[in-house]
């Protein structure tokens, strides 16, 4: 999955700060998409940035949409009216259009092939298997021009078996092997990562400062807290947002430098113009980091953060 190493984790204990963002729901004002149902479905119901429809097959569709664009951002099948149970083709797109990811669902899990795709060029990120919403099998990175970045193996949702990790243009730089999740064996065969590579999946991750520990593990939840921490204390579900209902997770996209310093912010789905424009607040307030590391230097890392909004 892309960005897996920061995605899992930070959805996981960022969706658990959904209280700190629960306010209660207004009515909001229809914003009308309506019109823009499939052919042969039924309107079942809309809302300012949604719609659900039933299909002439009798599938059931949940549709949302970037309200000042009228940009379709996800695209999920469901078998049930209740909208609980996601049963077919998956597509999300980030607020600008591009393909973000797509695949199968089967009675709620992740099956099958699945594909991932940048945010930055719309360019083919990822690719990999799931089985009952665990990666199993070969997942491969590839960079903008389909050059190999890295072959994993999976078994169970973790790394098992042998892996390679390449340089931009697909030269060999590392490989080895895991076992069960732990790295085992590692052999550096290629010249040091350049002051320009960016890293997605480094081994490791960065971490807030004053994380530092030596169980990987306790710095990764220290680090993770610390953020928690300044969402909870800082975070405003704005008014307008809140008036029309809007609700869900965003996404917002940056590169902890080598350094430690944060840039190239970017909102990959802000869900409407106000919780954008918050998101992109919050992270200005977070505190200082420590670069994530590849082979015991410190690398240039992608960082992809989930903040979820939701009304009561």
């Amino acid at each position: 999955m892309k960005y897996l190493a920061f995605f899992l984790l930070s959805l996981f204990f960022l969706s658990s700060c959904s209280s700190t963002t629960k306010l209660s729901r207004a009515t909001g004002k229809t914003k009308g998409f309506q019109d823009r149902i499939e052919e042969g479905a039924t309107l079942i119901s809309s809302g300012y940035n949604y719609t659900k429809e039933r299909t002439a097959d009798g599938r059931f569709l949940y549709k949302e949409y970037y309200p000042t664009t009228g940009q379709m951002t996800q695209r999920f099948t469901y078998a049930d009216s209740d909208f609980k149970i996601k049963e077919g083709l998956a597509i999300e797109r980030y607020d600008n259009g591009d393909l973000w990811k797509q695949g199968r669902f089967v009675n709620n899990q992740m099956q099958g092939e699945w594909q991932f795709y940048r945010f930055k060029d719309g360019s083919l990120s990822e690719y990999g298997s799931y089985e009952n919403g665990i990666q199993e099998g070969t997942w491969t990175r590839v960079d903008s021009a389909g050059s190999l970045l890295s072959v994993h193996q999976y078994e169970k949702g973790e790394r098992n078996g042998p892996f390679k990790i390449y340089q931009p243009a697909g030269v060999l730089y590392n490989e080895g092997v895991y076992q069960h999740g732990k790295l085992r064996l590692e052999k550096i065969v290629g010249e040091e990562m350049t002051d320009a590579t960016i890293l997605e999946m480094p081994e490791e991750k960065p971490y807030i400062t004053g994380c530092a520990n030596t169980d990987k593990k306790e710095q990764e939840s220290c680090s993770n807290l610390k953020i928690l921490t300044t969402i909870y204390q800082n975070i405003k579900y704005p008014k307008e947002a809140r008036m029309n209902a809007v609700q869900g997770t965003a996404y917002v996209n940056f590169v902890v430098k080598k350094d430690g310093s944060v840039e190239d912010i970017a909102v990959m789905r802000g869900l409407c113009d106000e919780i954008k424009s918050e998101c992109l607040r919050i992270i200005n307030l977070l505190p200082s980091w420590e670069p994530g590391k590849q082979n015991g230097i410190p690398v240039n890392v992608l960082f992809t953060l989930p903040i979820k909004f939701k009304l009561e």
